[in-house]
């Protein structure tokens, strides 16, 4: 399952880079948001169209579930850096923590309940 380990390691890095992200380094910044929206895009190619193909109903809608939130997550992700980046005040750090937890749950989440769903025979 060479996606599924790409994607466990690529949580591991989001949630570092979150966990020691400095919210006037400007370029940290930049980097997250390159890094993360990536993660987001390679899920939407890759990992979402095998879980809407399952034969499996239960998997198909899960996957269809997920999927519909990643636009969301993806475009606030990137609007609260970009604010945080022009202006770093008490509103533009929490707007950003917010979507920070929002994703951070998510990468649990799809740990626990898309991965193996991705592993098994019925969503080939």
């Amino acid at each position: 399952m060479k996606l599924i380990d790409e994607l466990t390691t690529e949580h591991k890095t989001v949630a570092r880079m979150f966990k020691t992200l400095k919210y006037d380094n400007k370029v940290q910044l930049e980097k997250l948001k390159e890094f993360v929206v990536a993660h987001l895009d390679k899920e939407n190619k890759q990992l979402y169209p095998v879980l809407l193909k399952s034969n499996t109903q239960e998997i198909a809608q899960t996957g269809k579930l997920f999927m519909s939130y990643m636009e969301t997550y993806s475009r606030d992700f990137i609007v609260a850096v970009d604010n945080l980046i022009k202006k770093q005040t008490k509103k533009t750090v929490q707007e950003f923590e917010d979507i920070r937890d929002l994703i951070l749950k998510r990468l649990l989440a799809e740990e626990k309940i898309l991965f193996g769903a991705y592993k098994s025979p019925s969503s080939k």
